[in-house]
């Protein structure tokens, strides 16, 4: 299996209240400094600590450890391992084909991977760096474990976190590229979360999708303006 490390983009924006324009662009904040006087870098670091002791999330069934951490200028640095459990199943030997080993339902297979976090002065965006191993990664577990910590400690704010990107490959798939399919999918559910789980609730009987196909879909105009006007992801949408 390929082994690389994905790239993205860290940043804090001031939670918005709910009657507020989703026209407006993010609210982005200084990331050393963005309630005025915390440091993300300061609260990366406590944040991997913590995850130093046995950390999982119940909601999720995810398991995560660190390890390895080294602490240099203003980067982070270490292994994470990561893994699902929730679930009992038997494990067996491919080439003989018998049973090895029965995994109880606390039992997590965790796979290590490579962090780094880089959170510089005087701007509003900060790097992470995460490995890939095949189809592996810890990007969603990652993400889980953060915005949990983050809301708890900071509810004013949100961190996000974005696929790192160069500006003359988007260049290239705006202006050489077409859309050719847009799908759109909106999935019904009760109001109640509980409702969907009796055996009692009333089944609603449609969801709804609508895929739109042609050789060229002429939303590419859009896009360009929206890149260009520095809107948000909401107002494209």
């Amino acid at each position: 299996m390929r082994t690389f490390l994905s790239a993205y983009t860290i940043r804090i924006e001031k939670k918005r209240s709910k009657n507020s324009n989703d026209n407006h662009p993010p609210n982005y904040r200084q990331i050393n400094c963005f309630n005025g006087h915390d440091d993300l870098l300061s609260v990366m670091s406590i944040f991997i600590q913590k995850l130093t002791i046995n950390s999982k999330n119940d909601s999720y069934n995810i398991y995560m450890k660190a390890s390895n951490i080294q602490e240099e200028g203003r980067s982070i640095s270490g292994l994470i391992e990561s893994g699902i459990y929730g679930i009992s199943s038997n494990l067996r030997d491919v080439e003989t084909d018998s049973i090895t080993y029965k995994k109880k339902k606390s039992d997590a297979e965790v796979l290590p991977f490579y962090f780094l976090i880089y959170i510089p002065k005087d701007t509003n965006e900060g790097i992470l760096l995460l490995q890939r191993t095949g189809k592996y990664g810890i990007r969603t577990h990652f993400g889980i474990f953060l915005d949990k910590y983050f809301s708890d400690k900071f509810p004013g704010f949100a961190v996000e976190i974005n696929t790192l990107v160069q500006e003359e490959i988007i260049k290239r798939i705006l202006y050489g590229g077409t859309i050719k399919k847009v799908r759109c999918v909106k999935y019904q559910a009760p109001i109640d979360r509980v409702d969907g789980l009796d055996e009692g609730h009333q089944e609603i009987p449609y969801n709804m999708e609508i895929v739109l196909s042609a050789n060229k879909i002429p939303f590419m105009g859009k896009i360009q303006n929206f890149f260009n006007s520095k809107g948000s992801v909401k107002s494209l949408i």
